[in-house]
């Protein structure tokens, strides 16, 4: 589970970067595969090892409504800047090295 990985990744980049930085993780559906809700979000944090960054549900769609992120497919993400604009977005196993190094890039390092 990429996932479980990624508190390591988020500390690894803090430490390199010095730049403040924290993952965000959405869950559009439970492990029943209906709309995530709230015991998903306990379920899931607890499986990943309650990382420090935020597990959230989103399962009326609000964050595909938002951004380019379409919830087809899995996992999808997208860096954004301290301003909390999308820098980019990702889809597939491993985006996040993407993310961080465009993340990386935006910063000047």
């Amino acid at each position: 589970m990429e996932a479980g990985g990624l508190q390591d990744k988020q500390d690894a980049f803090v430490t390199e970067t010095g730049l403040d930085f924290s993952f965000i993780f959405v869950l559009y559906e439970g492990a029943s595969g209906n709309p995530a809700v709230v015991e998903d979000v306990i379920n899931y944090a607890e499986t990943i090892g309650f990382p420090s960054f935020p597990v959230l549900a989103d399962g009326d769609g609000s964050i595909s409504a938002a951004t380019p992120m379409t919830q087809f497919t899995h996992p999808e993400m997208c860096a954004l800047s301290p301003e909390l604009e999308i820098i980019s977005c990702y889809s597939g196993h491993g985006g996040y090295e993407d993310a961080l190094s465009d993340i990386r890039d935006h910063a000047g390092l």
